[in-house]
């Protein structure tokens, strides 16, 4: 019985170092890559076609599955909720390499059905790419900044017995309902880590 459940409690142990493992490009089998491209990869020419037919509809800004963004290098080189994706100069211990290439279970992008797979030019293309830096055009090094503007709208209704006139005039009331602005908050960013905002 304590056998069984050592055995049961070390496999829950291990089995959250072992998808860390998987994350970092431990035991993938670089054998079954393509070699990577014998070129200099470009990111608007070679690499934004492929990513933007095969990943940004799941991995752009708008609502990126595992917190995993490509549109961008600051994104993309942090990675997601399975961890680093991306590791610059070393395209044989990039996940993401081993993912679009179909090799690792449960993980092959675009998943089936969502897409079509890439081809084998396509993975030496990102290979180059990534070991050549995995570098994006100074227009996409940082994530996009939004500006946020939000309203609290309000409604109001009064109704009067007795001498309405004298109590609008008193108050600066309307009879009946009235609509207005309760409040309001705003924020835009000035730059990396800074921002300027305000209420009312």
């Amino acid at each position: 019985m304590r056998h069984a459940a050592l055995q049961a409690w070390l496999l829950v142990g291990l089995a959250p170092l072992s998808a860390a493992l998987t994350a970092r490009g431990a035991g993938f089998d670089e054998s079954k890559l393509p070699p990577p491209a014998a070129t200099q990869a470009d990111y608007e020419r070679d690499i934004q076609p492929i990513f933007a037919s095969a990943c940004f509809r799941c991995h752009g800004p708008e609502r990126p599955k595992s917190g995993f963004r490509l549109d961008n290098q600051t994104s993309a080189h942090k990675g997601g909720e399975h961890g680093v994706a991306i590791v610059p100069g070393q395209s044989a211990k990039s996940p993401l390499v081993y993912y679009v290439a179909r090799l690792v279970d449960n993980m092959e992008m675009p998943p089936p059905g969502k897409g079509e797979p890439l081809t084998a030019e396509q993975v030496a293309l990102i290979r180059a790419w990534i070991d050549q830096g995995a570098r994006y055009p100074a227009a996409a090094t940082q994530a996009p900044m939004v500006k946020v503007f939000s309203i609290s709208p309000a409604l109001r209704g009064v109704w009067v017995s007795g001498n309405a006139r004298q109590f609008r005039e008193h108050w600066w009331m309307p009879d009946g309902t009235s609509g207005g602005l309760e409040g309001f908050a705003w924020q835009e960013p000035l730059g990396p880590g800074a921002r300027i905002a305000g209420e009312g």
